[in-house]
């Protein structure tokens, strides 16, 4: 009987973890989401992760629950192009920061402007977007 109820209770918490409605996590939910739900604590940097070049973003959870959310920066050649992005996620729980390093590997010698922002799981768009050179 014990084995029967962990597995109903295990299923039920998958169920509720996976088909939660967008911006839903845990009891509360983080809405409404808006550019200004994740904020930067400060410009981002560039900085270097295991020899490789990267960019590290410290941003903090302005909603009511904790967000697991991809932070994107994209990379632009002095033509303005899009020439590589890169993604990393990060859980901080509500009223709280979470720092993310956005790892940068097989772009050619040279200067970048990179864009940095943060979307959910489900695309939304809940921070404004800061730039930064980048040299590689």
């Amino acid at each position: 009987m014990n084995r029967l109820l962990l597995l109903v209770t295990s299923l039920f918490m998958a169920l509720l973890v996976f088909c939660a409605p967008a911006g839903f996590v845990g009891a509360t939910a983080a809405l409404p989401l808006t550019t200004q739900t994740f904020t930067l604590t400060s410009p981002p940097t560039q900085c270097t992760l295991n020899g490789s070049p990267c960019i590290k973003a410290t941003f903090a959870n302005n909603s009511n629950s904790t967000m697991l959310v991809i932070a994107f920066g994209v990379l632009r050649n002095t033509l303005g192009q899009m020439v590589y992005y890169t993604a990393g996620t990060v859980t901080p729980g509500a009223g709280q920061n979470g720092t993310v390093y956005l790892a940068i590997s097989g772009v050619p010698t040279g200067s970048y402007n990179a864009t940095v922002f943060v979307v959910t799981t489900n695309g939304v768009g809940i921070s404004t977007s800061s730039s930064i050179q980048v040299s590689i």
